[in-house]
C-alpha cells in the first residue's frame, strides 16, 4: 500500500512532463516520496531474505522506539516480533506480491478516474485541462492521502490550487463543485455503504448454537444419599 502510495508521483511526474512545464518543487517533492517508497521495498526484501537482518532492523527500530517510550518499548522483543514476522510472511509475501501492487495501483487509478469523471460533470472540458494534467496532478499530490481522511481538506487545497492557477479565479467555484463530487463519491459514499452493510450484517447474526443450549445441571443424589454415576 504504501510503496504504491509514495510511487504514485514519479508516474505523475512522467505524465505531467507530456502536457506542461514542471516545476522544481514538484520534481524535489516526487524525489522524497521515491527514496520513501525505495527505503521501504528494500527494507522488505532484507527482511525476507535474511533472518539476521529482520532481527537487526527490529532492535534498530526498538532502540528508537524505547527512547520515546522506554516502559512500552523492548528493543529484544521487537527484534523476536520481526523475525517472526518474517516467517510467517517470506513465502505468502512472494506469492501474492505481484496481484497486490497491481490490486492497489488499480484502486489509485480508479480514485483518479473518479476525479476526472467529477471534473468533466461540472463543465470543465479537455480543452481546458486535460486529461493528462488531471491525472498527473493527482498522483504527484497522492502521498498526502496518508493524511487523516485521505489527506482531506490538504490534497483538496493542493488539485484546487493547481486548477484555479491554469483555468483563472472565475473557475474557482467550478473547481470546488468538482472536488466536493469527488470527495463525496470517494469518502462519505464507501462510508454510508459500509454503515449500512455492517448494519444489515448484525441483523441477520444469529446467536451461536452454544449461546442457546442449555447449560446442564448438576446429577442430583438419590434418597441414599449417592449421586448417580454418570452413563
Amino acid at each position: 500500500f504504501y510503496v504504491v502510495r509514495f510511487a504514485a508521483p514519479l508516474v505523475g511526474v512522467a505524465v505531467l512532463v507530456i502536457v506542461t512545464e514542471v516545476d522544481s518543487s514538484v520534481v524535489v517533492s516526487t524525489s522524497f516520496s521515491a527514496v520513501i517508497a525505495i527505503a521501504i521495498v528494500s527494507t522488505l526484501i532484507a527482511v525476507m531474505r535474511a533472518e539476521r537482518v529482520a532481527a537487526a532492523i527490529g532492535r534498530a527500530g526498538g532502540r528508537l522506539g524505547h527512547r520515546f517510550k522506554p516502559d512500552d518499548v523492548d528493543p529484544d522483543e521487537w527484534a523476536a516480533r520481526l523475525v517472526q514476522f518474517r516467517a510467517d510472511t517470506s513465502i505468502q509475501l512472494r506469492r501474492t506480491w505481484p496481484g497486490a501492487f497491481l490490486a492497489m495501483a488499480g484502486m489509485v487509478l480508479m480514485d483518479g478516474t473518479i476525479l476526472l469523471v467529477a471534473t468533466r460533470s461540472v463543465g470543465i472540458t479537455s480543452v481546458q485541462v486535460p486529461t493528462a494534467l488531471i491525472y498527473g496532478a493527482f498522483l504527484v499530490g497522492y502521498p498526502l492521502t496518508a493524511l487523516p481522511f485521505a489527506g482531506l481538506g490538504v490534497f483538496d487545497a493542493v488539485l484546487y490550487a493547481l486548477a484555479v492557477d491554469r483555468l483563472g479565479d472565475a473557475f474557482g467555484d467550478t473547481v470546488l463543485a468538482a472536488l466536493v463530487l469527488w470527495r463525496m463519491t470517494t469518502v462519505l459514499m464507501p462510508l454510508f455503504i459500509g454503515m449500512v452493510t455492517y448494519g444489515l450484517w448484525r441483523r441477520t447474526q444469529k446467536p451461536s448454537d452454544a449461546a442457546e443450549e442449555p447449560v446442564p445441571s448438576a446429577p442430583s443424589a438419590d434418597s441414599t444419599g449417592a449421586i448417580p454415576e454418570m452413563q
